[in-house]
């Protein structure tokens, strides 16, 4: 949808008025007189069917404030400064600690509130939510300059007049994502699932989605656990599960779309998938390995009891293909989660021999296993922790030479040797034969990932 013109609003006498600047050293009904030309101005701004930043320049033109619109995850929609007026702090809002508990208290008082400076750098604000059918799902947030008249209830009533009015605008822009997600959804769900039967149909349902034939993709799943305890938090942000879903979803997709702008971004449920390729036309897009760590980076510790893990398929040359990588993908979330690594990214080609390990449904068999391959090793370990297990674990990945060993262990090659000595005494293992080399170094796969500790010894 194109930006709208929209009339930024006159006095009577044909100059532009200014709240902040203007009507707060007024009293009586000139006072209310100005207060209701700003009502009327951002009444008629919803009328025209106006966008969330076209509202916000207009209200910081006729406040004479700097103003935010922000989304559940507080990241900024719409930011407008006018001329003459101080910008943001920087790093705003990310370190602004006033905003945390204000929006806890936001979320039961559902009305705007005011939060006072915080020394030179965290100026005077007002904060309103944003509410659609019932639900806080942004906020808009109005900034006292330095230059600005002393704060009344003047700033109060617009900014949450304001907010209805953003209301409005978010109402009518998520009904028609809603729209677009849904047929978005069931596409991708077609085309994941293997539902379309033809490979002809196939190519034609992805043409859909913007996916491009004879491009190489790879397929990112995004698994949401905790939502609900997310929502719930105590002194959390106030929002839905759903809501809070929602701004996950538009969050990915702004990030992506920045980074990977010809990828393509659904929702499902308790997941998000896209699917990215690196672009021959522009060389300087993300990757999905790269797009997968940045996402995993972005997301990590922002919601309380909120874990997203991010797995990625391996290349699909072929749409046919996509429903490959799209398992892929989950078989590294069930991995990472396995392996106790949720809420990373990891791909599926980096698994290795656990491809094949977590096929065994008891994780603890696994386990069993590793420790019976090196009998009273591993007890010796638990013990004394003097790092038997971690030299035999770089020995084998050098390929069985003492000098590298040695050179990452810190140690002499000599003593190297030693160690691998005690290693055979106390398992019984033969290192020299294969098969035993071949068990120790599965068995050292498993230990490495269920059991890192084991290999954390002294050396």
């Amino acid at each position: 949808m194109g930006r709208k013109t929209l009339d930024s609003g006159t006095a009577n006498d044909g100059s532009t008025t200014t709240l902040a600047g203007g009507i707060q050293t007024r009293s009586g009904e000139d006072s209310y007189r100005h207060l209701a030309e700003v009502y009327n101005h951002l009444t008629s701004l919803a009328l025209q069917g106006a966008e969330v930043p076209a509202v916000t320049d207009i209200l910081a033109e006729r406040l004479g404030q700097a103003v935010a619109v922000l989304e559940a995850s507080l990241e900024p929609i719409a930011v407008s400064v006018p001329s003459g007026v101080d910008s943001l702090p920087d790093g705003w809002p990310a370190n602004d600690l006033r905003l945390g508990h204000t929006l806890a208290f936001l979320a039961s008082r559902r009305r705007a509130a005011r939060l006072p400076a915080v020394g030179p750098t965290l100026p005077a604000m007002v904060v309103g939510p944003i509410m659609v059918a019932g639900e806080i799902v942004a906020y808009v947030v109005t900034f006292q300059s330095s230059t600005s008249a002393p704060s009344t209830d003047f700033d109060l009533l617009v900014t949450e007049h304001a907010a209805t009015v953003f209301a409005v605008a978010m109402s009518r822009d998520r009904a028609l994502a809603d729209v677009a997600g849904q047929v978005r959804e069931d596409l991708i769900d077609a085309l994941l699932v293997g539902r379309i039967r033809t490979s002809e149909d196939r190519v034609r349902w992805a043409r859909h989605l913007g996916y491009v034939q004879d491009r190489i993709y790879r397929c990112l799943v995004i698994a949401m656990e905790g939502i609900e305890l997310a929502a719930d938090e105590p002194g959390g942000s106030g929002f839905s599960a759903s809501t809070l879903r929602r701004s996950i979803h538009e969050t990915t997709m702004r990030l992506v779309s920045a980074r990977a702008p010809s990828a393509i971004v659904a929702a499902r449920r308790q997941e998000i998938v896209v699917l990215a390729e690196r672009d021959p036309q522009r060389p300087a897009t993300m990757g999905a390995r790269k797009l997968a760590e940045m996402l995993a980076s972005y997301f990590s510790g922002r919601y309380s009891g909120l874990t997203l893990t991010i797995g990625v398929g391996g290349p699909c040359a072929d749409v046919d293909e996509v429903p490959e990588s799209y398992e892929q993908a989950h078989r590294a979330i069930r991995a990472a989660k396995s392996l106790g690594s949720a809420g990373r990214a990891v791909a599926f080609e980096d698994l290795g021999l656990f491809r094949l390990l977590l096929q065994v449904p008891q994780l603890g068999e696994l386990s069993a296993f590793a420790r019976e391959v090196f009998g009273e090793l591993v007890q010796y370990e638990e013990q004394h922790r003097i790092g038997l297990l971690k030299t035999l674990s770089s020995y084998l990945r050098h390929n069985g030479s003492f000098q590298l060993a040695g050179e990452e262990m810190h140690m002499h090659r000599n003593t190297v040797r030693y160690r691998l000595r005690r290693i055979e005494e106390i398992s019984g293992l033969k290192l020299d034969k294969y098969q035993d080399r071949l068990m120790a170094q599965v068995a050292l796969t498993i230990i490495e990932g269920l059991e890192p500790g084991l290999l954390s010894g002294k050396t």
